[in-house]
């Protein structure tokens, strides 16, 4: 079978008329038939693009002896056909994400930062009333500015995150649906990827590193104050806000990273990674429901018949935190096991 054969019994089987395969191939309708004709040969490029349009290698196409070929994946799996990506839709995401990824890594950041006030004010009613010389900082002063301080910083970075989202919206679709790309998308976005590695590698390691000198302010403390309670609480407060600018560093150069790792359909984004998460969603969401219910009931029980005599200090060591700790540790745990279930 030639290439002009090949071509008109492909555009059928895909359901396409020559005009339609014209638009997609950027091309006039007489192209497609004089191609179809066996009267002119398309240009190297233009058989890439029907190698993708059809979903079958260029060998097929240009050799004759090819008479069969098995189609590479053109649908979702439930025969819906998979959502191309054009070159101009590529660029546009890859702009977009790089431009909002300070915004969200800042978002992270601040709901870390979030509760460092009230660390802060707490330690100071708690042990150190006069702080400020004649205002006295009470505790129930400390709660209520505390907790409206990072009600408020909490509101700004879901404000962040909801507008963010919303600029993004239109590309949803790549981190949960397969997709196919044009002609020259991958090749493009490997290339920006490949010209990004040298900063993300070194965002990777600063981002690390700060996470880990966080900690090292409390062992001083500890060090040198021993049991001392108003420093170990002020350490906490600066062990958050050191680690805060750790986590923006690695939220941002990860989201960037991982814009192309989606149009590449790579690393967490293939296709066989996509329909599990798609399977074990609902799952998920029930297990945080779960680990939500028992935090809401330890907190009930605690706060009725264990903390009601017990500093805010000793309250916060022994604070019901450790579930959603525990919750994080075993939620891929808790997923590896759906999965090989499900398998």
């Amino acid at each position: 079978m030639i290439l002009a054969d090949k071509i008109i019994d492909l555009r059928k089987k895909s359901g396409l008329s020559q005009e339609e395969l014209a638009e997609k191939m950027n091309v006039s309708r007489q192209s497609v038939s004089k191609w179809e004709g066996a009267q002119s040969i398309p240009d190297l490029d233009k058989i890439l693009a029907l190698s993708k349009i059809f979903g079958v290698s260029t060998d097929y196409l240009l050799k004759d002896d090819f008479e069969a070929e098995e189609p590479i994946q053109t649908d979702d799996g439930d025969g819906s056909p998979l959502r191309r990506v054009s070159m101009e839709e590529a660029n546009r995401f890859l702009r977009l994400n790089e431009k909002y990824a300070p915004r969200t890594a800042f978002g992270v950041m601040l709901c870390i930062l979030s509760p460092v006030l009230l660390i802060i004010l707490a330690g100071i009613s708690e042990y150190r009333p006069n702080f400020f010389g004649g205002f006295t900082i009470t505790e129930d002063f400390a709660g209520g500015i505390g907790c409206v301080i990072l009600f408020l910083i909490i509101a700004a970075a879901v404000t962040i995150f909801i507008t963010t989202g919303q600029k993004l919206k239109d590309f949803e679709y790549l981190e949960k649906e397969n997709i196919d790309t044009d002609y020259g998308v991958s090749g493009m976005t490997k290339e920006r990827r490949d010209a990004y590695q040298p900063k993300h590698t070194t965002s990777l390691i600063l981002g690390t590193v700060i996470c880990i000198i966080a900690i090292v302010p409390l062992f001083l403390v500890l060090a040198i104050s021993g049991d001392a309670d108003f420093p170990a609480v002020m350490s906490m407060a600066l062990l958050l806000t050191i680690l805060s600018f750790g986590v923006n560093l690695l939220t941002r150069t990860s989201i960037i990273n991982s814009g192309f790792n989606m149009l590449l359909e790579e690393d967490e984004y293939t296709r066989e990674i996509k329909s599990d998460k798609k399977k074990c969603r609902d799952i998920m969401v029930i297990y945080w429901l779960i680990v939500t219910a028992i935090y809401i009931c330890y907190v009930w029980y605690a706060r009725s018949h264990v903390f009601d005599d017990i500093s805010f200090y000793s309250d916060w060591k022994q604070s019901g935190l450790v579930i959603w700790a525990a919750a994080g540790v075993l939620c891929p745990v808790v997923s590896r096991i759906v999965k090989m279930i499900r398998k």
